[in-house]
């Protein structure tokens, strides 16, 4: 299966805090109930919490954040 959305944007855009919000936003809009969105803003630690909307970083080049699982979202600084 293919991309569900594909979009570039110039790198100043977001700030870092920006683009993991988009991510989270992108990832509960595409595939998840509102009560699973509700359990992911959960306190961690609490029985209900879910790790689905937390945001994983590469540790090295290309940069890129992800969140979700299926379907994820991911966003990579590329150079042009």
């Amino acid at each position: 299966m293919g991309p569900i959305f594909r979009e570039k944007r110039p790198l100043g855009c977001y700030s870092d805090r920006q683009m993991c919000e988009t991510l989270r936003a992108l990832t509960a809009k595409a595939g998840l109930e509102l009560v699973e969105i509700l359990n992911a803003y959960s306190r961690k630690n609490t029985r209900r919490h879910l790790t689905i909307l937390e945001i994983h970083r590469s540790p090295r080049p290309p940069y890129s954040l992800s969140c979700g699982l299926n379907p994820y979202f991911v966003a990579t600084v590329i150079e042009e």
